[in-house]
């Protein structure tokens, strides 16, 4: 293929490094070729070289940046990150709302059938705890302080026996004199005036002497002794039977 090169006249005036450089024609395949490509962008198609005055020029190639932003990985991270936070979110609210309604139902459940009531005479006692009226006793041989004892009473619902009658009195007695030993009961004179008195604050009524040799009050096989509140002994425990 025939080739015109065209070697321009170099001007003596021209300043060193400023010479243009030759033109060569542009052949037909390369025209045909930009025609299919379509018309070069020359705002990202060129680069100026100041230091020669010579401007390079390529028609497909653009050496600008891209001026179309590219979507950071960080947005998608904080994308995860807010979906995972609205789930748990979600998922407490539900929990929330799942205990709000249903607790209630079942605590009402179990109090409607605690206040159940019944004659006494229909009241029962579980778990080896034996009958008293409407009460329930059993004898605990576990040697413990006068307040332990009553805090384990009260674990199970109950306090120290109580006895109303001379009836109770006596059954209580007739199972502390099968067992042998002596047990703790309800009465006590830990107050100001000295006096004996159960548990629940009532005034004891007397029904059998009490020896006076402490403040605290227990029950041994002939009848009611007394003695300091840290000596060790078993206990009664009284608790309200409950309706079958």
């Amino acid at each position: 293929m025939r080739c015109l090169i065209l070697i321009g006249h170099i001007n003596k005036r021209t300043p060193l490094g400023r010479v243009p450089l030759p033109l060569l024609p542009q052949r037909s395949e390369d025209r045909a070729s930009e025609r299919s490509w379509g018309p070069p962008d020359p705002s990202l198609a060129s680069v100026l070289n100041h230091q020669a005055g010579v401007v390079l020029y390529h028609p497909f190639i653009s050496l600008a940046p891209s001026l179309t932003p590219e979507k950071q990985p960080s947005e998608s991270k904080d994308a995860k990150k807010l979906l995972t936070l609205w789930t748990v979110l979600c998922g407490g609210v539900v929990i929330l709302l799942w205990g709000f309604f249903s607790f209630p139902k079942k605590f009402g459940a179990t109090r409607a059938v605690r206040n159940k009531t019944c004659d006494d005479e229909m009241k029962i006692c579980m778990n080896s705890w034996n009958k008293l009226n409407q009460n329930c006793f059993f004898i605990f041989q576990h040697k413990n302080s006068w307040l332990t004892a009553q805090e384990t009473c009260q674990h199970y619902e109950g306090t120290l026996v109580k006895f109303n009658n001379k009836i109770e009195l006596e059954t209580l007695m007739n199972h502390v004199r099968a067992l042998g030993s002596s047990a703790w009961i309800g009465l006590n004179k830990q107050n100001i005036l000295k006096s004996w008195v159960w548990t629940d604050g009532s005034r004891y009524n007397h029904l059998k002497t009490i020896q006076e040799h402490g403040d605290c009050a227990f029950m041994h096989k002939n009848g009611i002794d007394s003695t300091s509140c840290n000596d060790l002994k078993d206990y009664i425990c009284s608790k309200i039977g409950q309706c079958p």
